[in-house]
């Protein structure tokens, strides 16, 4: 039994001993740590640690600064030319609202042709020619044309003349009056008798073929004497 009581006495105390040991091992210790400072080193190689952290820090607010500066510039360039397209355009819209805005034309209706017609005078349509009456030529018409006066001391240009203008007796309120184409084309017109003291009658004639004598009604005031012209209106 003591034998025994010794042997647990020597194992309780291995077993502490090794409790103690393993403790000692896992848990930290209770003295603080020793600081560990790191060597300085050369005063060159500071010298340029320092030199390179003080280039890294330009290189960086270089770049900074850069792009600060592209940002502003491209702002700026962007702001002109949004500037210059809306002026453009202004002006555009300035230009168009003052043009006139066109109005359609219709087209002139087309004019059926007419044949060409002569002028009187030269160079003159519809003008009136007067024509002194030939002497003695106030008698009554006879059924047809009177015998028509000797023409050669008129201008060629008086292609239609009127005579033999006769008062009094019909056909019309006035009397009668004869005219005659002398050119190779159709005439349409009115012969006009103008009284010196004053008044007038006429004759309106159509279709007056070439070289075709017609004796016309003359209807208008009644001739009282004194002498009148012939005026001859042809178109």
């Amino acid at each position: 039994m003591a034998g025994l009581g010794v042997v647990l006495i020597l194992a309780v105390v291995g077993l502490v001993s090794a409790g103690i040991f393993v403790a000692g091992k896992v848990l930290p210790s209770s003295q603080p740590a020793r600081t560990h400072h790191p060597g300085t080193g050369s005063s060159v190689a500071v010298a340029e640690v320092a030199r390179a952290q003080a280039q890294a820090t330009a290189i960086v607010k270089a770049a900074n600064d850069a792009g600060v500066s592209i940002v502003h510039s491209a702002n700026a360039r962007a702001h002109r030319n949004a500037a210059a397209i809306l002026a453009a355009a202004q002006r555009r819209a300035r230009q168009i609202a003052a043009q006139p805005t066109p109005v359609p034309v219709a087209p002139p209706a087309p004019v059926a042709p007419v044949a060409p017609v002569a002028p009187v005078a030269p160079a003159t349509r519809g003008q009136q020619t007067t024509f002194p009456p030939p002497t003695g030529n106030i008698a009554a018409p006879s059924t047809g044309a009177a015998p028509a006066p000797n023409f050669r001391g008129l201008p060629a240009s008086w292609l239609v003349v009127g005579y033999n203008a006769s008062f009094g007796t019909g056909p019309g309120t006035a009397g009668s009056i004869s005219v005659i184409n002398r050119s190779g084309k159709l005439f349409s017109g009115v012969a006009v008798v103008r009284y010196s003291h004053g008044g007038s009658a006429s004759a309106p004639f159509s279709g007056l073929a070439p070289g075709q004598t017609l004796v016309l009604p003359l209807n208008g005031s009644h001739y009282g004497g004194g002498g009148y012209n012939i005026l001859v209106n042809v178109h």
